[in-house]
């Protein structure tokens, strides 16, 4: 899959090697879009605190309850999880719930479109309106 990476021997431009690559990444999973990330930590808290932001503001100017809020900005993920998930949706301003579930590969933090798909890449993976966080960790499967 990334065997045409091998010609960047030298990073003369390295934002082109980081454009090439996420082009690759839309090529291979079927996205539109990829954006990449120093982490799949960094990607879960960035995309947790959009989806956080966008449910939140459906509420500007409206006088209601602070539990309504966290309710509403409450991500559910499976207890048997790394502990950087329900950090970075601290960080990001929701509120961690967990849940029972046995998972492999990839989970959904519920009540949003926030996908860690941090053990799971493999071909035409996207589902379409999802952020799906990828690792690249030398210890995850690559294809």
């Amino acid at each position: 899959m990334f065997g045409e990476f091998s010609e960047y021997n030298t990073l003369s431009d390295p934002y082109q090697v980081v454009r090439d690559f996420e082009a690759e990444l839309c090529r291979y999973t079927g996205s539109r879009f990829a954006v990449t990330m120093t982490s799949c930590t960094m990607a879960l808290l960035l995309a947790c605190f959009w989806d956080a932001k966008c449910r939140a503001s459906e509420f500007d100017g409206l006088r209601i309850n602070i539990e309504v809020i966290r309710r509403i900005l409450e991500f559910e993920i499976p207890r048997r999880t790394y502990v950087s998930v329900p950090m970075s949706i601290i960080h990001a301003g929701g509120k961690v719930a967990f849940r029972d579930e046995e998972w492999s590969g990839a989970y959904q933090l519920k009540s949003s479109p926030v996908w860690d798909s941090a053990r799971r890449f493999t071909s035409g993976m996207y589902v379409a309106g999802q952020f799906q966080c990828l690792s690249f960790h030398p210890s995850k499967i690559l294809g």
